[in-house]
């Protein structure tokens, strides 16, 4: 992977990691049956930080940390949408999200308990969580295939393709030939 690829993945993670995060906090604003992933998110922070003496966070500063570490922590995830050149990006990104959605309905009960994951007895919450974590998903597969389209309009790709012998013979190596930014955008799409 090339430092541009890994570019465009970080930002393609930070895309998805954005969205869900942003769907998260409108939709806890509005509607009481939301998912709390946030709360999940300071209960996990709180049982790494108990054995610490010394690691006493205030409410409102536990819930920030548990902010930035979901926001960071779902941006490397989702930047594995860039892995290896994906050839369907947003099929990608689809699963990513779906095995993200379905791991945060599972893990947070066996980790914490049944008893201290706030709705995890409802299935509209369950439904929102992996409906959420999947748009999170596709918008990291969109942001890779956008980014990955700038970056082949930006280039012009020189291929050597072979030339027809001429009256002269069989012919050599043959020249290089300069493709124009919509045959490139379709040979880094194709994965040529």
């Amino acid at each position: 992977m090339t430092w541009n690829q890994l570019g465009r993945a970080a930002l393609a993670g930070a895309a998805g990691a954005v969205t869900l995060t942003a769907i998260h906090e409108i939709a806890r604003r509005l509607t009481r049956r939301a998912p709390r992933m946030d709360l999940v998110a300071v209960r996990g922070l709180e049982m790494v930080l108990e054995p610490s003496p010394g690691c006493e966070l205030s409410p409102r500063k536990l819930h920030r940390a548990a902010f930035v570490l979901d926001l960071v922590s779902n941006s490397a995830y989702y930047a594995l949408v860039g892995l290896r050149r994906p050839r369907r990006p947003l099929a990608r990104g689809a699963v990513l999200g779906l095995a993200a959605g379905g791991a945060a309905l599972v893990l947070p009960r066996r980790v914490l308990g049944r008893d201290r994951v706030p709705g995890s007895e409802d299935p509209a919450s369950a439904v929102m969580t992996v409906a959420w974590y999947l748009a999170g998903g596709l918008a990291a597969g969109a942001a890779w295939q956008a980014l990955a389209r700038r970056a082949a309009r930006r280039h012009v790709h020189v291929v050597h393709r072979p030339v027809e012998p001429g009256p002269l013979g069989p012919p050599g190596p043959g020249p290089s030939q300069e493709i124009g930014p919509e045959e490139a955008v379709a040979s880094v799409a194709s994965g040529r």
